[in-house]
């Protein structure tokens, strides 16, 4: 028989899971957010409010050499606002 979850279970599972996921990156040195929709790549240590890091759904986390591949190989572009250097379309 399965057990029927409260919202204010959901609420602090959520919350929980979010702080761990964010401890482990910090561990894993996952420095760098990839927005797989814009193949845009933001550096998390300089991140900006204007990233808006939070409302992108399809991202996932990288170590800094696979940001740099993506960006040299694969055509991903730097965001303007916290990875400059890696932006190729941006304001000059």
């Amino acid at each position: 028989m399965q057990k029927d979850i409260r919202v204010d279970q959901f609420i602090l599972i959520f919350i929980l899971h979010h702080k761990i996921m964010k401890k482990l990156r910090k561990i894993l040195f996952l420095n760098y957010a990839v927005n797989l929709r814009s193949r845009e790549v933001h550096r998390i240590k300089t991140l900006h409010h204007n990233c808006h890091l939070e409302k992108i759904k399809c991202k996932v986390y990288v170590w800094p050499i696979i940001a740099h591949i993506l960006c040299r190989y694969y055509g991903y572009n730097g965001c303007w606002w916290c990875f400059r250097e890696k932006d190729t379309n941006g304001k000059k």
